[in-house]
């Protein structure tokens, strides 16, 4: 199973970071990949739905340590809230630590992530699609490029007229095919200079209508 193999990798990692009785410390970028290890782990048991190995609110706290340590490292608090929105009760601090690095990092490129992760959550998790397409927005603002912007705008003109007319409804499909097509070129191009994420792509197939 493609699951328990990730899970060995991600074990096998956090082993290669830091020893079994070796404490967490050292450079931060160190103990930024042992917790995104964690995190990651924890989010393939939830799947699996089987319990979940780290506890997430002390992984959550470590992260975020790691931008009060450098203000200037904000990916400490871009995994607390990712860890934070991965879990109902700790929802509202995952919020937190996500806007934090908005704040800080709005119109910086890599930013288009953090959007689609919040935009992400409020669509799934939240049930609130207006506020989540307007984040899906900022997201297309700072990274127009961006392949999950593409398919999220692709899967948009392709849903957003299914009661419309047909005149309208074949206007639509044509416009999301356009978009996938971008899409494609855009994976491809990613392929030919071996940028493209597997894992990535495969956390947005999920599409659901806006």
């Amino acid at each position: 199973d493609m699951k328990i193999t990730q899970l060995e990798i991600l074990n096998n990692c956090m082993d290669e970071i830091y020893d079994t009785d070796e404490e967490i410390e050292g450079l931060i970028y160190r103990r930024f990949a042992y917790f995104n290890c964690a995190r990651k782990i924890n989010r393939i048991c939830d799947s699996l739905k089987v319990a979940r190995v780290f506890k997430d609110e002390r992984v959550m706290i470590a992260a975020h340590e790691l931008s009060v340590e450098n203000e200037e490292f904000t990916m400490g608090n871009v995994l607390a809230g990712l860890i934070g929105l991965s879990k109902k009760k700790l929802w509202l601090d995952g919020e937190i630590y996500i806007q934090k690095t908005l704040d800080r990092e709005a119109y910086n490129k890599y930013s288009a992530f953090i959007y689609y992760a919040l935009a992400h959550y409020y669509e799934k998790q939240r049930k609130n699609k207006k506020e989540a397409w307007r984040l899906y927005q900022n997201m297309q603002k700072v990274d127009s490029n961006n392949y999950r912007m593409l398919f999220k705008y692709a899967a948009y003109a392709f849903y957003k007229n299914k009661y419309a007319t047909h005149e309208l409804h074949k206007n639509s499909y044509i416009n999301s095919w356009i978009l996938f097509f971008e899409l494609y070129n855009l994976i491809e191009r990613q392929v030919d200079r071996g940028g493209f994420n597997l894992w990535n792509w495969s956390i947005i197939i999920n599409v659901q209508e806006y």
